[in-house]
């Protein structure tokens, strides 16, 4: 059984609002990305803050997932993983950022194909940065792992990846051939980045989630 888990419990700083519900076309960021893990996932959960409200995401996703409440108030991802992992029942699960809209199944499909066997399969560039919040994940031994960093006051996911006994890298180069521009790495973090990402949208042909105003910023609102 595989999972999708999604996080949107960060401050959205850079951003200025909750960028989960800002939406790109007519949809919101966090419904883009939670339909892309439904086509490879058994099961998704969403992870969001503490202190947010269940209902507001309950009423923009689909009625099969489930949402979880942070558990501590520290603003992590690596408290969003330990909650949402807490509640899957899936063996193995990608984990995404609520504001990545343009993730390839293709490239999820190569994660969990390399992340068999292993704790972990994590996309991995030239020069050694990584990207562990679109990495496939082995649950029951990220739990253990999370929980000891977070115990131990380490808040970075990297924290827990590093508990990990056998983690696979994946070159960035194996996730280019099946993503040419690599649009399946992109962040929405600032109000310039949703305008490329509504414009990717527009050059990309699909104008089916966009109304037909003629102005890109009218694609550009809060829910």
């Amino acid at each position: 059984m595989k999972g999708g888990l999604i996080l949107a419990g960060g401050k959205s700083t850079r951003f200025g609002s909750n960028k989960a519900l800002v939406r790109l076309g007519e949809t919101p960021l966090i419904a883009h990305v939670v339909d892309i893990a439904l086509h490879v996932a058994d099961e998704v959960v969403v992870a969001i803050g503490k202190e947010s409200s269940t209902g507001v995401y309950r009423k923009v996703l689909p009625k099969s997932v489930t949402v979880v409440k942070d558990r501590l108030r520290a603003k992590s991802p690596l408290v969003g993983i330990l909650t949402g992992f807490q509640v899957m029942k899936s063996g193995y699960s990608v984990v995404l950022s609520c504001d990545t809209p343009f993730v390839k199944d293709d490239v999820l499909k190569l994660l969990f194909k390399r992340a068999v066997h292993s704790d972990a399969a994590v996309p991995r560039w030239a020069n050694g940065d990584i990207e562990p919040l679109q990495s496939v994940y082995k649950v029951k031994s990220v739990i253990p792992a999370a929980r000891l960093a977070l115990h131990r006051q380490e808040f970075r996911v990297v924290d827990m990846i590093k508990r990990l006994s056998r983690v696979t890298y994946v070159p960035v180069r194996d996730i280019k051939r099946l993503d040419s521009d690599l649009m399946t790495l992109f962040n929405v973090n600032t109000h310039s980045s949703l305008r490329r990402a509504a414009r990717h949208v527009i050059t990309q042909g699909d104008r089916s989630s966009f109304v037909t105003s003629g102005k890109l910023d009218q694609h550009l609102c809060c829910a």
